[in-house]
């Protein structure tokens, strides 16, 4: 009983940890009209499932959508993960995330979280040098601006 509770302690101490460091990019997500903590609950949650630093996914975040919920991209994906518009927000969170699990589990790439060019390229694309595409630098900025490490994981 002792040990499930100092659990429950450990995860909500993590969770309010990884809230906070999320929170710095969600006052702009509020400006742009997500106003609720669902977006860093399901961000938290999710990413524990598939054993993804949340700080990730807010920088990916961050660099697909400038955690505007509105955003639309250029081949007509949609939201703060960039989906197919057929995800609602905190299923596009969800299918971002098992996507990224997805892969990070199949992208040739393994070293210094070089795969994640892979959730921006896809995985018929592979460049000689990932860990030089514009779009893996701009989110392993993100992620060590949130005090993420490019440590293979």
């Amino acid at each position: 009983m002792i040990l499930r509770f100092i659990g429950h302690l450990i995860w909500l101490t993590v969770c309010l940890f990884l809230g906070i460091a999320i929170g710095m990019f969600m006052f702009k997500a509020t400006a742009r009209g997500d106003n609720s903590n669902s977006t860093v609950v399901t961000i938290v949650r999710e990413s524990a499932k598939h054993n993804i630093d949340p700080k990730l996914v807010a920088a990916i975040i961050k660099v697909e959508s400038n955690w505007n919920v509105n955003a639309k991209g250029s081949v007509g994906e949609v939201g703060l993960m960039q989906m197919h518009p057929r995800f609602h927000k905190d299923t596009s969170i969800r299918a971002g995330i098992e996507y990224l699990a997805f892969v990070r589990k199949h992208c040739p790439y393994k070293e210094n979280l070089t795969w994640v060019s892979c959730y921006n390229q896809g995985l018929t694309k592979h460049p000689k040098h990932p860990e030089l595409l514009p779009y893996y630098k701009k989110v392993m900025s993100e992620y060590e601006a949130l005090g993420g490490t490019k440590q293979s994981r």
